[in-house]
């Protein structure tokens, strides 16, 4: 079974781990550490609550990171921006605001 790593960045910068995401959550693949087996990333927004990002791999941990509104971002997106050849999660807020990646605005 893959390792999970659930974070859940709340607006005073707490961090929890839920048990679990909803079933519905979008989920895409992507290889996140770059040891060529994809990593399951699953995003999920409930109507209620902070936003969870779940990420499943073996031996993969996610730093935890403040995104713009928390509890409402609009999409998850895997993109290599250092060109190192692995792909870091960014996140984009709702309202069009800043894409955030591991606490930095870009």
């Amino acid at each position: 079974m893959p390792k999970v790593t659930f974070v859940v960045t709340l607006a005073d910068g707490t961090i929890v781990c839920p048990e679990k995401t909803h079933p519905w959550s979008p989920r895409f693949e992507n290889d996140l550490d770059g040891d060529g087996r994809p990593e399951t990333i699953a995003v999920d927004r409930p109507a209620i609550g902070e936003t969870t990002i779940a990420v499943c791999g073996t031996g993969l941990t996610v730093e935890p990171f403040q995104v713009g509104d928390v509890n409402k971002p609009a999409e998850v997106f895997p993109m290599d921006v250092d060109a190192d050849g692995v792909a870091e999660l960014l996140v984009g807020g709702p309202t069009g605001g800043p894409i955030r990646f591991a606490g930095t605005v870009l």
